[in-house]
């Protein structure tokens, strides 16, 4: 496994950078396959990557299908939600609609006591659709997690897709990407902004994928097989210089 780190000198700099790559492989997959798939992360850092993707117009959206990392248990149009944000920053500014846009909890299944509903149905989605994504986009939380993949509490490796998880901090109960539905990427794309995530990268940067405290975002890269389509193991990162350095 290879990391390639793209330093820019701020956030606003990594966001565009890491828009301009993913815009590049979505063109190449389309090119070369005739479909894209993209895996949104969830969160505030990746927002300032969607508004300027959006303004990406040789994105050949309309053949682009759109999966989300994970996702707060709450209502499409909740503050909280993933799908809201990514509506607002990206949705709402492409010239063109996406083919497909999978959102992981749907109205109705949010007036639910739980969200399993809505892994069994993302589960299916994804075993239906059976193929490897293009780029999965992840960020880096300052405790290694990723997704809703929390250190200490990662789904069993039983070979599914989907999974309810718990977040240490409110909104706790979250829908998630398990590592088996994120390595089947061709391409895993990291966005890490903000001097607060220095430690966290340093340790998942340094990390063993076989020892037992290995950080969740150091499991995660894109594995040869039938359905990751990916030979070269290469995980990006787009790095701002605090969260290089630190304080």
């Amino acid at each position: 496994m290879i990391d390639r780190i793209v330093l820019a000198k701020d956030a606003a700099a990594a966001a565009r950078a890491a828009a301009v790559h993913i815009a590049e492989h979505l063109r190449r997959a389309v090119a070369e396959r005739g479909e894209a798939s993209w895996v949104l992360a969830g969160g505030s850092t990746p927002l300032p990557l969607y508004r300027s993707i959006a303004a990406e117009e040789s994105v050949p959206w309309r053949q682009v299908t759109l999966w989300f990392g994970d996702e707060r248990f709450v209502p499409p149009d909740d503050p909280h939600s993933n799908y809201r944000s990514a509506r607002e920053a990206l949705l709402g500014g492409l010239p063109e609609r996406p083919v497909a846009v999978h959102p992981m909890v749907l109205p109705k299944e949010a007036q639910s006591p739980d969200g399993a509903f809505s892994v069994q149905r993302y589960e299916d989605l994804l075993r239906r659709w059976n193929r490897p994504f293009d780029v999965t986009l992840l960020g880096l939380g300052a405790d290694g997690h990723t997704a809703s993949l929390f250190p200490g509490a990662l789904p069993p490796e039983d070979h599914h897709l989907v999974a309810q998880a718990e977040a240490p901090a409110a909104p706790r109960a979250r829908i998630t990407l398990t590592l088996e539905a994120l390595r089947r990427s061709r391409g895993i794309v990291f966005l890490v902004t903000g001097e607060g995530k220095a430690p966290a990268l340093r340790r998942v940067l340094a990390a063993r994928p076989e020892a037992p405290d290995c950080p969740p975002a150091a499991r995660v890269w894109p594995a040869s097989g039938p359905m990751s389509g990916s030979v070269s193991g290469v995980r990006r990162w787009f790095v701002d210089l605090p969260a290089l350095v630190g304080a």
